[in-house]
Order: structure tokens, then sequence, then C-alpha cells
């Protein structure tokens, strides 16, 4: 059943792959956890930081990544991306609903604007 629902998901809509994700985020009810993640722009200088969420809210997170500090905001970055008709928004996820990887596209005619983030290391507890 589970490859079935996988299936599904990679065929459907970007909304449709993140309502999936958001669902199965929720079911795992996780409130402790940790992940590197990986902000990216354009020609920005990236850095990968540790994140790491008690209770569900973020501990001691560098100010610049305070923007990718729990999966909720990954998550709702995803969404903001797909509202906004950006002209290309890919986004992965892996079986937990955790966002493992988010590339933005706002223009066809513009070089170097992508724009996302990614995930990797993602551990409970």
């Amino acid at each position: 059943m589970t490859a079935l629902v996988l299936a599904v998901a990679l065929a459907a809509t970007p909304q449709a792959r993140l309502d999936a994700a958001k669902h199965r985020w929720q079911r795992l009810h996780a409130r402790n956890y940790t992940y590197l993640v990986t902000p990216t722009c354009g020609r920005c200088a990236t850095t990968t930081g540790r994140i790491r969420v008690r209770d569900g809210k973020p501990v001691n997170t560098p100010p610049a990544l305070r923007a990718y500090d729990t999966v909720p905001e990954l998550l709702a970055r995803v969404q903001r991306a797909i509202d906004s008709h950006a002209y290309r928004v890919d986004a992965t996820y892996d079986t937990r609903g955790v966002p493992t990887m988010l590339a933005v596209d706002e223009s066809r005619s513009l070089v170097d604007d992508v724009t996302g983030y990614s995930v990797e290391r993602f551990r409970r507890g």
C-alpha cells in the first residue's frame, strides 16, 4: 500500500505532493529532532547548519538559519513557493514527510535566480 501511495504522490502535482508530505509529517508527531540544512540562492554563499528542535521549538538556531529551523517552516516555504506561481518549483520529501530539497526558479528568463534549501541527516530524538 505504501508503494502505491508513493507512486501516486510522485505522479501528482506539487501541491498534492506537499499535501501528502504534510499528512505524513503530522502522523509522525515528532517534537524532538535534528537535521542539517543548507539554504541555496543563486550566487549567494551557502552555509550548512545543524538545526535542533525540542518540544516543537527550535533551540539555539544560528541567525542565518532561523527561516529553516523547523520542519513545519520548511513545509511552509514549499507552500509559499507553490502559491507564488514561480516558473518552476521542485521539492522532494522523505518517507516521513520531511522536505529534503526545495528549488524555486522564479522566472524563466533570469539566470542564477534559483533559491531553496536541502536537508540531510534528519534524526528523531
